[in-house]
């Protein structure tokens, strides 16, 4: 991605496939090499001026500056784990850039570094300069010290590399072709080396495999030329559920030749065979729109955008396919779903839940997938998520499916990974106990059999369980309850007690 202004942690397509004008760079050349890493990095050749800039920050003059702009490449081609020391030689050489020391604390953050990204995002919203950025400063510093929480969740999820499509290099945003059960997934297997990060341009690839259930064995195809463009790049395919209908990101409009924004291009299956795909109608000329996914209405396309007016980064839209195969007006999700950074590559559930990754929202670092539970995002917690970037989930099934991470052990810098939310455990709450008469003049306690015990619950339900010949008695209790227990001996004496579930996963006993 060539402009800046837009957010380091996006995937793909959208990172490689735009160049253009980027932000004014500050401070002076100290030499040619330094004005020549000043052009590659105006281009967004980011791998490119990289070296030029650390061939620079060798030398005494302008070293500070220098490795500030190394580290702004590397976090605007998505390695901005390569950033962190980069960030720290230009702090410590004072160099002189408004958003220095919230970059630092974001790169922290999205390395796990939790505490101390917390501390700086402090520090910068009470004195940083760009004050657009130190009014999201003071929420993203508890944003870091929410995801260190996260960190205690257990894993909700299985999780596998799918190994019949992972290669060397990078694969990513799986989908299904209804017609023909294929995963088409984007990858650069074959592709060119793009001067954006060194990796390479990516093309849509479909794969049927030996044992659909399973996802192995088959052998991966790249796609028919109607789909792939070996000069651009092109990713994120969706279907409607009848198959008629194909979605998919592209990095060029089509309009001029060279202008590489990231638009959506729309193909429809006709006569036995997909026609020549078209721009889409919803696309916005000045901006990236990408990682489109049809919902299993067949009609609902959710998307992520860059366009003015959203939230941050990039947001999430969703339009209506209609008769005519046009799109409605674009809808922002709004503003409890989008944040400050970047929300994009939605998924959806059979039975319509939303899913989509966010770096804005409070996570393990970089890209992480939420669900959106009672309209607000959850995220998914650790197994799905990690430090490094976990986004596009598509599903296969209710809780099954496939995503797409660059976390540490993959075969390349993007995989494929399986997941399969674990098998719910079965709580069974109960309380048992014993009543017992006690003797005070003799010193002695002795149990109470058939003894009646009410226990009432919380709203107000009652059950009433007898005493055993031994004193002792039972019951099952539902979770979430607080219960109070009773007993009246003849009239005599009562005895109350009280017991809860709340919280609690083991079962409870009353002695």
């Amino acid at each position: 991605m060539a402009l800046p202004t837009r957010s380091s942690s996006l995937r793909k397509l959208v990172l490689l496939g735009v160049t253009g004008p980027a932000v004014a760079l500050s401070g002076c050349a100290s030499s040619g090499k330094l004005s020549k890493a000043d052009k590659r990095f105006m281009r967004g050749e980011y791998e490119a001026a990289i070296p030029l800039y650390k061939a620079d920050a060798t030398k005494g003059k302008g070293a500070a500056i220098a490795n500030y702009r190394i580290a702004e490449a590397y976090r605007l081609s998505n390695r901005i784990d390569q950033a962190v020391p980069y960030y720290q030689a230009a702090v410590d050489g004072n160099a002189r850039t408004a958003d220095l020391g919230y970059r630092y604390a974001e790169a922290l953050q999205a390395t796990g570094k939790f505490d101390e990204a917390a501390t700086r995002f402090t520090t910068y919203a009470q004195s940083g300069t760009n004050r657009t950025l130190a009014s999201h400063a003071e929420a993203a510093a508890r944003s870091a010290t929410a995801s260190k929480a996260l960190a205690g969740m257990g894993a909700a999820y299985d999780v596998a590399p799918l190994d019949a499509v992972n290669s060397p290099s990078s694969d990513f945003s799986a989908a299904r072709m209804p017609n023909s059960g294929e995963l088409v997934f984007a990858s650069g297997r074959d592709g060119k080396p793009y001067p954006g990060n060194g990796e390479r341009f990516t093309a849509l690839y479909a794969q049927k495999f030996d044992d659909p259930t399973a996802m192995t064995g088959g052998t991966p195809r790249k796609m028919e030329p109607l789909f792939n463009n070996d000069k651009e790049l092109q990713a994120s395919a969706t279907y409607t559920p009848d198959g008629k209908t194909m979605v998919f990101a592209r990095s060029n409009d089509g309009s001029k030749k060279g202008y590489r924004s990231v638009d959506l291009w729309i193909s429809y299956y006709r006569n036995g065979a997909w026609v020549e795909p078209i721009l889409a109608n919803i696309n916005d000329r000045t901006a990236d729109d990408f990682s489109p996914v049809f919902a299993p209405d067949g009609t609902t396309l959710y998307f992520a955008s860059g366009r003015k007016g959203g939230q941050g980064g990039n947001d999430l839209y969703k339009a209506t396919l209609g008769a005519n195969g046009r799109f409605s007006p674009a809808e922002n999700l709004g503003e409890t779903i989008n944040s400050v950074g970047n929300d994009n590559f939605p998924g959806v559930s059979p039975d319509g839940t939303l899913y989509f990754s966010s770096d804005g929202q409070p996570g393990f670092g970089k890209l992480d997938i939420f669900q959106v539970k009672g309209g607000k995002p959850v995220n998914l917690g650790p197994g799905v998520n990690t430090t490094a970037d976990d986004f596009a989930p598509f599903f296969t099934g209710p809780g099954v499916g496939v995503f797409s991470s660059n976390r540490e052990g993959g075969k390349g810098s993007d995989d494929l990974y399986t997941f399969k939310k674990k098998a719910r455990k079965t709580v069974i709450f109960y309380v048992d106990g014993t009543v017992y008469e006690r003797d005070d003049k003799a010193n002695t306690t002795n149990p109470v059999a058939s003894e009646t015990v009410t226990i009432t619950s919380g709203n107000g339900q009652k059950q009433d369980v007898l005493t055993g010949p031994d004193g002792k008695f039972a019951a099952k209790l539902d979770s979430a309850q607080t219960y109070a227990l009773f007993t009246d001996r003849n009239g005599d004496f009562t005895a109350r007690a009280s017991v809860s579930t709340v919280g609690r996963e083991v079962a409870v006993a009353v002695g």
